[in-house]
């Protein structure tokens, strides 16, 4: 098992930015990845913004409606076509397309 070198923590319950997020419910979560392949990320959505956590070259960075708009997901189009995978929908995974 690998030691952990370092934490970080950060306490965004009073942020503007994030004011769409504290304290709402998670309304669904998706696996976003390419056909075939094994999910890369994950998306947390709530009513009316989400949270979007893709892998990049030092770890890994989130994405919401207001916060690093850095468009990662772009980043992912080379592997083919990026899907979201609800796992909502206790009848089965819903496939939507991007």
């Amino acid at each position: 098992m690998e030691e952990v070198i370092d934490n970080e923590y950060y306490d965004f319950t009073k942020s503007k930015t994030f004011r769409e997020i504290v304290d709402h419910n998670i309304l669904d979560i998706e696996f976003i990845g390419t056909s075939n392949e094994k999910p890369f990320g994950v998306k947390l959505k709530f009513e009316s913004d989400y949270l979007m956590l893709t892998p990049i070259a030092d770890g890994s960075t989130v994405e919401s409606k207001n916060f690093g708009l850095l468009r990662n997901i772009d980043s992912f189009r080379n592997f083919g076509k990026i899907e979201f995978l609800s796992i909502k929908h206790e009848a089965g995974i819903v496939r939507r397309d991007e």
